[in-house]
C-alpha cells in the first residue's frame, strides 16, 4: 500500500465588490445580515431568509424558513430562542460571512452564511449540538423555499434527482431560476402550493418531482435532511446551497460551483476553507492528480511514498 501525505493549497478571489454589507432592522429574530456582492443581495436572519435578489433589485423570494424535528417535536422560523442575532463577522471584497445562533431548548444551532465575490449562490453551514441530557433518536432539518420569481402565482416547482435540487421558475418570464441543494444528498423533498411551513412537510414530505402537474401556482420547493441520532454533547454539521441563475443551466452551474467547495476526506464532506485541510494528513490513494476545487483556487495533492 502507498501511504500519501497531502496538503491543500487555497487561493482567493480578488474580484472587487460593487457594494458592501450593512445591518438593518429585521421583522423577526432581529437584525438581518445583508450579503451583497454586486450580483446578488441576500437578507439572512437567524433561522430564515427574507430576501434573495438576483439581479439586485429583483426580489425572487417571499421567505426561506428553517426548522427541525426532534423526535417529532417541531420548531421552526421565529419559534426558536435566539442567542446570537444574525450579523456579518467578515466583510471583505472576496467574501462575506455572517453568523447566528439559536435553539429549541435542547438543540443548539450555529448558522453560518457565506457569499463570494462574483457568485450567485450562498453557502449555509449549520452546526447542531445536543445540549440536553438524553439522546435524540431522530433529528431532521427542513427548509421551506417559498420563492416568488417575478411575483407569486405564475411559478412552477421542480425537483431534479440528478442534482438533488429543488428549484422554482416563472413560466411567464423564464429568466430567473432559484433553488436549494446541498453537497451531501438530502433525505426527502416536497413540492406544494404556498405555504405549508416546515411543520407541514418535514415528517411527511410528498416526494413530488413537479408541482403543479399543469399550469402554474404560488409554490414552495422544500428539502429535508435526516441527521440521525444525536447523543448528549454530540455535534453534527450540514451544508446547504441556495443559488440563482438566468436559466436552468446557469442555476446548475452555480450549484456545482458551490458543491466544488467541498472535498471528501475519510468519508466525510469537508469545506475546503476548513483549517483541518491546511494540515498534513495520511491517506491512501492509488494515484494522484491536481484538481480544481472551486472558484476559490486550486487544490494540489502533494504526494510522498512512505516505506512500509
Amino acid at each position: 500500500m502507498i501511504s500519501v501525505t497531502f496538503a491543500v493549497l487555497i487561493g482567493s478571489i480578488a474580484t472587487p465588490m460593487n457594494a458592501f454589507a450593512e445591518e438593518i432592522a429585521g421583522p423577526e429574530s432581529g437584525p438581518d445580515a445583508v450579503h451583497n456582492n454586486g450580483i446578488i443581495e441576500v437578507l439572512l436572519e437567524a433561522s430564515n431568509i427574507d430576501e434573495y435578489d438576483f439581479p439586485i433589485g429583483q426580489d425572487n423570494l417571499a421567505n426561506v424558513n428553517f426548522g427541525i424535528s426532534r423526535d417529532g417535536t417541531i420548531t421552526e422560523d421565529d419559534n426558536f430562542t435566539y442567542t446570537v442575532d444574525s450579523a456579518l463577522i467578515l466583510d471583505t471584497p472576496a467574501q462575506q460571512i455572517s453568523q447566528a445562533e439559536y435553539n429549541d431548548g435542547v438543540v443548539d444551532i450555529v448558522q453560518t452564511g457565506t457569499t463570494l465575490a462574483g457568485s450567485q449562490f450562498m453557502k449555509l453551514n449549520f452546526k447542531f449540538t445536543n445540549a440536553g441530557t438524553t439522546t435524540i433518536d431522530v433529528l431532521k432539518f427542513g427548509i421551506e423555499g417559498d420563492w416568488d420569481v417575478d411575483g407569486s402565482g405564475s411559478d412552477t416547482a421542480v425537483y431534479d434527482p440528478v442534482t438533488d435540487t429543488a428549484y422554482v421558475f416563472d413560466d411567464a418570464s423564464g429568466t430567473v431560476y432559484v433553488g436549494i441543494s446541498s453537497p451531501g444528498p438530502s433525505s426527502a423533498h416536497d413540492l406544494q402550493n404556498c405555504c405549508p411551513s416546515v411543520a407541514g412537510f418535514i415528517d411527511s414530505p410528498n416526494g413530488d418531482n413537479l408541482h403543479p402537474d399543469s399550469g402554474t401556482a404560488d409554490v414552495t420547493a422544500n428539502l429535508v435532511w435526516n441527521l440521525g441520532s444525536l447523543a448528549p454533547g454530540q455535534m453534527k454539521t450540514l451544508d446547504v446551497i441556495l443559488a440563482a441563475g438566468s436559466d436552468l443551466n446557469d442555476l446548475n452551474n452555480q450549484i456545482q460551483l458551490a458543491k466544488n467547495m467541498f472535498v471528501v476526506v475519510g468519508g466525510e464532506l469537508i469545506p475546503i476553507e476548513s483549517t483541518s485541510l491546511l494540515l498534513a494528513g495520511a491517506q491512501s490513494f492509488s494515484w494522484m492528480i491536481p484538481v480544481v476545487l472551486s472558484v476559490l483556487g486550486i487544490g494540489l495533492f502533494v504526494v510522498s511514498r512512505k516505506s512500509e
